[in-house]
């Protein structure tokens, strides 16, 4: 992989390595001394900008490792192996290189590391391939070679070998990743506008006319993603509410996970989307895991509704929501849930009413019933 980059590099190492085998001694501060002694160090120097510094590194990089792994001479063996390291450590460009192994090579590396020197251990090597994977020097891949139109740095027009300006390491991304998800976050504050902005679009369509649910099914507790299953009671579902002179406008689901509330997280899905394809203003209901309690004060539900051919949140309203959620969470304390039938259960016996018309009646009749 030399190029005119690294051009004679490669001489240098093995003359390097070749001298450190002389003296015999496989402890590392033989390995630091014949580093100061040769003055090594300034293999580095002669480099004007940080993006042939870059390249320079990863092709460094890959001549002390290919020299590491062909070595048949142990004592040569381990100093590409110290050599690889200080390497890395001591780059102008403060770790943002990093070694490319494949699944092949790490093993060879880990192999080595167990029995390196007259097949017994030594701990300074162990310590070393330690603290190397814990700092992420390793970059693990599927071919030696990196292939691709540009190469993996942002180019530098500067003379400074200063790697945390312009270059920024996968690491650096990610941080700045994780805090855009953050509550205080930017991903949250577009969610919060997000919502503001459709609340403020719904008070402004003066033609437009909120869906009213006036009863649901509750269908799987099993099998969340057959589809066939799914097609049949969409079809007598859909027939029950035509005689009543209503229509399907959405689908609810609860997560298996406690939390896992998230909308992408929710099954069923696909079966929201074909709902929005015969209903414009679908909507999906989402249950908060963590909002359901046996004393009720706001809906533990999480709203979706279908809008430009996408899913945006919606806001919950309950109609006279404090009886409601007195009367929800009394059926909670009292076990109603247990004489709750879903299309499961009809699938498993046909006596299960899969309409629960017990429930359908006002709230003082079904407490009543408890």
């Amino acid at each position: 992989m030399a190029s005119v980059v690294s051009s004679g590099f490669r001489d240098d190492c093995l003359e390097f390595l070749s001298e450190f085998s002389k003296l015999k001694a496989p402890d590392y501060q033989t390995f630091c001394q014949e580093w100061k002694r040769t003055n090594f160090q300034y293999i580095f120097y002669g480099r004007n900008t940080d993006a042939e510094m870059a390249e320079y590194l990863g092709e460094i990089f890959y001549t002390v490792k290919k020299c590491f792994l062909t070595c048949h001479n142990q004592f040569e063996r381990i100093a590409s192996f110290y050599l690889l390291y200080t390497l890395y450590f001591k780059q102008p460009l403060f770790t943002f290189c990093k070694i490319r192994l494949t699944l092949m090579e790490w093993r060879m590396v880990k192999d080595f590391a167990k029995r390196p020197y007259n097949g017994q251990e030594l701990p300074q090597v162990t310590a070393i391939l330690w603290k190397m994977f814990k700092s992420d020097a390793f970059r693990f891949v599927q071919d030696e070679l990196e292939r691709g139109f540009d190469r993996f740095f942002l180019k530098s027009c500067g003379n400074s070998f200063d790697g945390s300006g312009p270059l920024r390491t996968t690491k650096d991304l990610e941080k700045e990743l994780v805090a855009l998800t953050t509550p205080g976050g930017l991903i949250n504050a577009m969610e919060i506008l997000e919502m503001g902005y459709n609340e403020m679009k719904e008070e402004l369509d003066v033609n437009g006319k909120p869906n009213v649910i006036v009863d649901v099914v509750p269908l799987f507790h099993q099998c969340l993603h057959v589809s066939p299953m799914a097609e049949v009671a969409m079809v007598q579902v859909e027939a029950k509410a035509s005689q009543k002179g209503q229509q399907i406008v959405g689908y609810y689901v609860g997560c298996e996970n406690f939390y896992d509330n998230r909308f992408e997280r929710a099954p069923g899905i696909r079966i929201a989307d074909k709902i929005a394809e015969n209903c414009g203003d679908a909507c999906i209901a989402v249950i908060d895991n963590r909002a359901v309690s046996i004393n009720m004060r706001y809906p533990a539900l999480r709203m979706w509704q279908h809008r430009d051919n996408r899913w945006v949140k919606a806001k919950c309203v309950v109609e006279n929501d404090h009886a409601t959620f007195d009367a929800v969470s009394c059926l909670l304390q009292r076990g109603a849930a247990k004489e709750l039938h879903d299309y499961d259960n009809y699938l498993d016996n046909t006596q299960n009413d899969w309409n629960n018309v017990h429930f359908n009646g006002d709230l003082k009749q079904i407490l009543s019933m408890y």
